[in-house]
């Protein structure tokens, strides 16, 4: 016979890595199963930094404020500079995440044709293995035609940096721009808190059914699947206890009290 899953103990285990500490449900991962948290919510840990995947963009988590619901986030892959994009344009996935205030989108644009001595004076770069590089506010090309009528680029990437760096006009400074990529910036993420308060009152533990797409509650006296939250515990009575209303069990507890009747009769 097959023992249930303890999904309640399980996912009591809270998230740990580095500086990230006692985080729980919306999240699952690095101890905590799958069904403790949203499908697209999985924290990872490594070499004691915090990460999560987002619409096939990798990020690493510099701060996670479950009062206001938000996450701090900034890519892997510029982190160390902005010569070697690994994944696409930065976009969320709307059904878990809005953007907080106080962030907006740039765009990198890379093997550029801009003579030298423009890509200097407008705060470009060079990478060894993509040429010159420049970086525009928000995520249209369409000015970039001021800076050099001949302007041709052969890749470019839209990613997302915290303000003031979108107020600027132009051609943005690409050392400031390193600099505010490794800060990283805010989202929001929308989950249903209503269904894990209702659990959380019960004494259970938030989790989330992959099967049928909603919050669940773990609870520490009942395994069932699918509940919202836990059943009350049953106060016992005496020792014997009140006689049920089946009749079987009925008869059971009444043979029971003449039992112990005829021995204190016997004593």
């Amino acid at each position: 016979m097959n023992e249930i899953f303890d999904w309640y103990t399980t996912c009591s285990n809270k998230f740990r890595c580095g500086e990230i500490t006692e985080v729980d449900f919306p999240f699952w991962g690095d101890g905590r199963p799958e069904n403790c948290g949203y499908r697209n919510l999985k924290l990872g840990c490594e070499r004691n930094k915090t990460t999560i995947e987002i619409m096939g963009v990798k990020y690493q988590v510099e701060k996670i404020d479950q009062e206001s619901k938000t996450l701090k986030i900034a890519r892997v892959d510029y982190l160390n500079g902005l010569c070697s994009p690994q994944f696409g344009n930065t976009v969320l996935d709307t059904e878990l995440f809005d953007y907080a205030p106080a962030s907006g989108d740039i765009t990198i644009l890379y093997g550029c044709s801009l003579r030298m001595n423009l890509m200097i004076s407008s705060g470009g770069f060079n990478c060894s293995s993509s040429g010159i590089g420049i970086i525009v506010p928000g995520n249209s090309t369409e000015n970039i035609s001021n800076i050099d009528e001949d302007l041709v680029c052969r890749s470019r990437v839209i990613a997302r940096v915290p303000d003031p760096v979108r107020s600027y006009a132009g051609i943005v400074n690409s050392t400031m721009i390193e600099e505010a990529l490794r800060e990283g910036y805010p989202v929001e993420y929308k989950v249903d808190f209503d269904a894990c308060e209702e659990c959380k009152k019960s004494n259970g533990v938030c989790g989330y059914d992959w099967n049928l797409n909603q919050t669940t509650c773990y609870c520490g006296n009942d395994q069932s699947p699918g509940l919202k939250a836990c059943p009350a515990t049953s106060q016992s009575g005496d020792t014997l206890g009140t006689p049920p209303n089946s009749t079987g069990t009925f008869a059971n507890w009444f043979y029971i009290k003449v039992y112990y009747f005829l021995i204190f009769i016997a004593i």
